[in-house]
């Protein structure tokens, strides 16, 4: 038979029931708990922020796409006024050669 030590013995219950005891201890869990929260809280900080970012992104493209709107109908605008101005005088001389 192999002889113990008084002291490894003792040493080896000290340390498995501050490992038990560190487990069942309240203080241990709860902060187990409030990490959890606060990663929890994180998550949805990050989520919110995130549906925040693709709000400003889809709010931007509707701006740009109002913006290029507007210009083609302004160019539109302008070509239609281009050549109406064009067609008016050969309309003139037309009326007047018949007069």
């Amino acid at each position: 038979m192999k002889r113990r030590r008084a002291g490894d013995s003792a040493d080896g219950l000290r340390e498995q029931s501050q490992e038990s005891a560190g487990s069942l201890h309240p203080d241990a869990r709860g902060s187990d708990v409030v990490e959890e929260a606060i990663q929890s809280q994180d998550t949805v900080h990050q989520q919110m922020l995130f549906e925040i970012a693709i709000a400003k992104r889809c709010r931007l493209h509707k701006l740009i796409r109002q913006r290029f709107a507007l210009a083609l109908k302004i160019q539109q605008e302008d070509f239609a006024l281009i050549i109406q101005q064009s067609q008016e005088p050969v309309a003139r001389y037309q009326l007047e050669a018949y007069v």
